[in-house]
């Protein structure tokens, strides 16, 4: 949505995801594994159900996930003969869910596979070059577990053919 005769442009996107298997359980290689791409702020396999019951708690990625990316831009703020758009954003998401939550080195430890809500707030940066835009961000994760891994800066370039 623009207002403002075009000086601010509010976006929004919803995404979902769920992953169920015909046979069997689902394993870590079939499951949904986000990062920033998704939720601003938190690297990749960086949230969602983990094993803490061993060496470095890998992330386990999950059957089901429900983002919601919400931006505010500003494409004239620094005139409008200039490349740079900065804008806010808020992010809230979660990833959950396994087959078989039996974690552990002899799967005697339950795994938590809930589905704990992350959210995050920040500023970005979207620099349009000749060769499609380039986008920054800095995040601040408001919401968040523990154990999670975040990823406060990010860095994206993108290109239509």
């Amino acid at each position: 949505h623009v207002f403002a005769d075009g000086n601010v442009i509010l976006g929004s996107s919803v995404r979902f995801g769920r992953l169920a298997s015909t046979s069997g359980t689902s394993s870590i290689g079939d499951r949904f594994m986000l990062g920033s791409s998704s939720l601003r702020g938190f690297a990749f396999g960086g949230f969602g159900p983990r094993d803490l019951a061993v060496a470095n708690q890998p992330s386990l990625g999950g059957n089901n996930y429900g983002i919601g990316r919400f931006d505010v831009r500003f494409p004239n703020l620094f005139g409008d003969e200039t490349n740079l758009i900065p804008g806010l954003f808020v992010d809230v998401g979660s990833l959950w869910g396994l087959d078989d939550t039996a974690g552990g080195v002899a799967g005697a430890n339950v795994v938590d596979d809930a589905a704990h809500l992350r959210s995050s707030i920040g500023v970005s940066m979207r620099v349009e070059t000749g060769i499609g835009p380039v986008n920054l961000f800095l995040a601040s994760p408001i919401s968040e577990q523990t154990y999670d891994d975040t990823q406060e800066f990010g860095l994206s370039f993108s290109h239509n053919f």
